[in-house]
């Protein structure tokens, strides 16, 4: 099976790796366009985006109205609604793929007609790492269990460097959150594993290479983030057909989230939540 695959990439501060990434993309036989969205970069990562454009015709630029900053998550999203193909797949601007990056996603899409995304391994190196560490789920979950098992974490995640998905599972799953300025890709996985169905490719060898050094563009993950992320994923699931054991298990990982953030026992947040929106709450676990 032949596909073709837009491979979005948010540009910001990345000057020194952009290039190698774009070229990685290009490589791969699969890929029919590369979408660039630069997000108001410090550095020459705008200049690099416009030499590029110029040199592959396969390279288009984009950004926000009047080159404002907005983050990754929007970054992203304008990306998806930028690309053309049937597929989508991401890349951050200071990492690359490896050669026949696609090669399993298309065999896996060509397998399974109802296959709406494919993850696969990614290997982070850099600063602090000896030789690359493998980050990815550890093994192959059926399609209908990945939910449950992401809220779990019981056998890791999966990357955005290395998730491939039809563009048209956005109609069912949405986009990034524009206000997670963190945990915004998790969020969307797991959205996106509750309305689709994502199958597992390459996983015990990377298929992208993640670079850890001094000038990512990571704001540093605390309780206060992860709190707000459970809160979305609440906010969300509340009003979704989800198996009742889920339900519970959002809310105690959010109850054990903010009894870590105030200093107080998981129980006493489980009540303090219940007794604040006692119908939510109770539509959650009953």
């Amino acid at each position: 099976m032949s596909i073709e695959i837009s491979v979005v990439i948010p540009v910001y501060n990345a000057e020194k790796f952009l290039r190698n990434a774009v070229e990685s993309c290009l490589r791969q036989p699969e890929v029919s366009e590369v979408v660039l969205v630069e997000d108001k970069s410090p550095d020459g990562s705008l200049a690099v985006c416009e030499a590029l454009v110029k040199e592959y015709s396969r390279v288009k630029l984009f950004r926000h109205p009047g080159g404002v900053n907005k983050g990754a998550g929007p970054t992203r999203n304008l990306g998806m609604q930028s690309a053309r193909c049937e597929y989508i797949a991401f890349l951050d601007a200071d990492d690359y793929f490896l050669e026949n990056r696609f090669t399993r996603t298309a065999e896996i899409f060509a397998q399974f007609p109802d296959a709406d995304g494919v993850y696969e391994a990614v290997g982070i190196f850099g600063d602090g790492i000896d030789g690359y560490k493998l980050y990815t789920i550890n093994r192959h979950i059926p399609p209908r269990q990945l939910f449950h098992y992401l809220l779990r974490g019981t056998y890791g995640h999966f990357s955005t460097n290395a998730l491939t998905f039809r563009k048209s599972l956005l109609s069912r799953s949405g986009m990034f959150v524009s206000g997670l300025r963190l945990h915004q890709d998790s969020e969307l996985w797991l959205r996106m594993a509750f309305h689709g169905n994502l199958y597992g490719g390459i996983l015990d060898k990377p298929v992208t290479y993640v670079r850890r050094h001094q000038d990512n563009r990571i704001i540093h993950a605390n309780l206060t983030s992860r709190l707000e992320f459970w809160q979305v994923v609440i906010d969300y699931f509340v009003s979704q057909p989800i198996r009742k054991r889920d339900y519970f298990l959002i809310v105690w990982k959010y109850c054990k989230t903010r009894a870590s953030h105030y200093k107080k026992s998981a129980f006493s947040q489980w009540v303090a939540l219940f007794n604040e929106d006692r119908r939510k709450i109770s539509k959650l676990i009953f």
